[in-house]
């Protein structure tokens, strides 16, 4: 992986097709993986919607 970036977020919902998630200033990629708790669940997802503190994922 090139440049692998760890940024911390809140999830505010999940689903089964995608997630929404609040996150600070920081620069998100288009494409990304979602990783919840220490690996343990790892998500290849696309951004779908970018709002102020907040994106939308599809996976």
């Amino acid at each position: 992986m090139r440049k692998t970036q760890i940024i911390r977020c809140l999830i505010i919902e999940l689903s089964e097709g995608g997630a929404t998630v609040r996150i600070g200033k920081s620069q998100i990629p288009d494409h990304l993986y979602l990783v919840i708790g220490s690996f343990d669940v790892v998500i290849g997802s696309i951004v779908v919607q970018r709002d102020p503190g907040s994106c939308t994922f599809a996976s």
